[in-house]
């Protein structure tokens, strides 16, 4: 190599090394001016802060226990005595009983009441066992509807009937009698005959 040869790379050397602090002059001067900062990247794991929590689920109630309905009692009304009676219903706390619109309360031992129906009047009666709300519900209601008869017309006229058939077309013999005409009674001596 000749002295010429070491002086064109040592020149090259040179031109280098002055180029490279010129870019590092240049990259300083720029990231001066414009401030430029480099942050790390962040990583998906860092913790972010907790939003606002939750409220917590309300209870779901317990779904209500399902009620036994009771059954329903059977209700008579005996117009000779005047009284309402029902079935006596197992497990009921009671009964809710109205007659012509007035209601009243009776406790589970009474089956039957005395109730005013006047003759030839209409009434409606009706009875309802009543549940203790935990374990039995409510029976239905049984009603029963009629006309309270009157009862002097009623029994006259079941005597008047069982009388004509019992003597219809008999001759009754060596007899007097003394009878209203309410039978269609022909008289002929010492005798009775029903027409």
């Amino acid at each position: 190599m000749t002295n010429n040869g070491i002086k064109k790379t040592a020149a090259a050397i040179v031109c280098l090394i002055i180029l490279a602090a010129a870019a590092v002059f240049i990259i300083d001067a720029l990231s001066d001016s414009f401030n430029i900062v480099f942050y790390p990247e962040k990583s998906q794991t860092q913790q972010q802060p907790d939003p606002e929590p939750m409220p917590e689920p309300e209870p779901t109630p317990d779904p209500e226990p399902s009620l036994v309905q009771l059954a329903a009692p059977i209700v008579t009304y005996d117009q000779e005595t005047n009284l309402l009676s029902w079935s006596e219903v197992e497990n009921a706390s009671g009964y809710r009983v109205t007659v012509n619109e007035q209601t009243e309360g009776y406790g589970a031992d009474t089956t039957e009441i005395e109730v005013t129906i006047d003759e030839g009047d209409s009434y409606t009666m009706s009875v309802q066992a009543l549940g203790d709300g935990e374990k039995y519900s409510n029976s239905e209601i049984s009603t029963i509807t009629g006309e309270r008869a009157n009862l002097d017309q009623m029994y006259y006229e079941q005597i008047k009937t069982d009388l004509k058939e019992i003597i219809e077309g008999k001759t009754i013999a060596f007899a007097k009698y003394s009878i209203q005409d309410f039978l269609n009674i022909d008289f002929q001596e010492n005798n009775l005959l029903v027409t």
